[in-house]
């Protein structure tokens, strides 16, 4: 994880001071209440947990429950998240689990959200696994049953609300932005989310998704500390839009590997920001942005 953006946010970078020094993990550098001095100050403690903490307090993964959220690791995102909830809890509710059906069971394979009433957006490399190969028009795989999407998969909660998804609208070429669109067999009732369409500029944001168990990409314990060793199940994590480009933002909230197809939200502009397709959350983490994927679908006859 680039711990950057937390250095630089002095509320949080005290936050997190305050709790290293609590465990008996007080980085070098740390300068009393003001936090951490500079990105180039702290020095790392080797197997001591300090990552742990200084990810659960500056980049939490929060329980999404009931369609709403409660933070427990931070005061920090406490205030922030509460100043932007209304937005957030318009967003939540458009974020679903994609599934496939097996035996009458289903098996996640990744994350979408709704661009309108029965429109899912999601990653290329995550529609691509629920479709026939060798088909020109795209088609779902041959199977019992058609794939879904579960827009609750909430943990300690056992409400659902799983909607089929009817057929592919478009999956762009391998060439493009890593984009689809899916057709869901009935229009959901609650409110689709807009998409920032004008210049977008650096800001907190969260990412809601569905992250999954990546240990082979995220080996020894502080996945599974972070996590509370719980996956498959509906986070709010919050963070920082580091980078803005004309194809691709740069953001540093806590994802892994089911996040892909996750709506990264503005909590400031309250509007999606952009279509998360890749990250680790000890590494940078990348989406596309909204304006791309605006474009997309219009050109896909997506009405947005």
């Amino acid at each position: 994880m680039r711990f950057d953006g937390i250095w630089r946010d002095r509320e949080l970078s005290a936050e997190v001071a305050a709790r290293l020094q609590q465990a008996g993990l007080a980085a070098e550098g740390a300068g009393g209440g003001d936090g951490f001095e500079s990105a180039n100050t702290w020095v790392p403690l080797p197997g001591s947990g300090e990552e742990a903490i200084i990810l659960s307090v500056g980049r939490p993964a929060i329980f999404v429950q009931d369609d709403a959220f409660q933070v427990d690791s931070s005061e920090v995102w406490t205030k922030r998240l509460t100043r932007a909830r209304t937005g957030l809890l318009k967003a939540l509710p458009t974020v679903g689990r994609i599934e496939t059906i097996n035996a009458n069971k289903p098996k996640m394979v990744g994350t979408g959200w709704l661009l309108a009433p029965d429109v899912v957006v999601t990653n290329r490399h995550v529609a691509k696994i629920l479709v026939q190969p060798a088909v020109k028009d795209w088609q779902f795989a041959d199977g019992q049953h058609l794939p879904q999407i579960e827009m609750r998969g909430e943990h300690e909660r056992d409400a659902t609300n799983a909607v089929t998804l009817a057929s592919v609208i478009h999956i762009e070429p391998d060439t493009g932005p890593d984009i689809a669109f899916l057709k869901l067999a009935r229009p959901l009732e609650c409110q689709e989310v807009r998409l920032e369409e004008r210049s977008i500029l650096p800001e907190d944001v969260a990412v809601i998704g569905y992250p999954a168990w990546d240990g082979n990409r995220n080996p020894g314990s502080d996945m599974p500390r972070i996590f509370e060793d719980v996956y498959r199940v509906k986070r709010l994590a919050p963070g920082f839009l580091i980078s803005v480009e004309s194809q691709c933002l740069e953001h540093d909230c806590s994802t892994l590997g089911g996040n892909s197809g996750s709506l990264v939200w503005g909590l400031r502009s309250g509007k999606a920001l952009g279509l998360h397709w890749a990250g680790d959350y000890k590494d940078a983490n990348y989406a596309v942005p909204a304006p791309v994927v605006a474009e997309i679908a219009k050109k896909a006859g997506v009405r947005t």
